[in-house]
């Protein structure tokens, strides 16, 4: 299915299109949340998510409804750590303002990014990580890549 399937991204959003016929598959909103946190929606992002993976993976994304969940959940902690570093800054005062430090915030949304890409991973949503992505290229390997893809 991966194979029939080929992508277009403007900075509005990302269509898919069936490369046979030309036919659009599905649209995605561009994740406009990364540069303004105040539009960031939960549901229609896993939605998005759910819709994406039947689409390009070719399976029913019911089994990875938990990781799909626990997606969802952080990157809204990663929204929300965003939404208080443009408020507070990078750096903040600690111990009644007597020591400068790096913002709580920004240690949170590091550690949550590096858990959203291994979710992401996991369910196939990096280019890297998709079913049917070549990751080689001499012939037996790629072979080997075409037999476990279901070609």
């Amino acid at each position: 299915m991966t194979s029939d399937l080929m992508f277009k991204q403007n900075h509005q959003d990302t269509k898919i299109f069936n490369k046979s016929n030309n036919e659009i598959h599905h649209t995605f909103k561009t994740t406009e949340w990364l540069s303004k946190p105040e539009s960031w929606n939960k549901e229609q992002f896993t939605s998005e998510v759910i819709a994406f993976i039947e689409n390009t993976q070719g399976h029913n994304a019911y089994p990875n409804i938990v990781l799909i969940g626990l997606l969802t959940h952080q990157i809204d902690i990663y929204v929300q750590c965003k939404r208080q570093l443009e408020q507070s800054g990078l750096i903040e005062a600690y111990n009644k303002g007597a020591t400068h430090g790096p913002s709580i915030h920004f240690s949170m949304a590091d550690k949550v990014l590096n858990r959203i890409l291994q979710l992401m991973k996991e369910l196939g949503l990096t280019p890297n990580h998709r079913i049917g992505s070549v990751k080689a290229i001499d012939t037996e390997t790629l072979e080997i890549e075409e037999l476990f893809a279901g070609h």
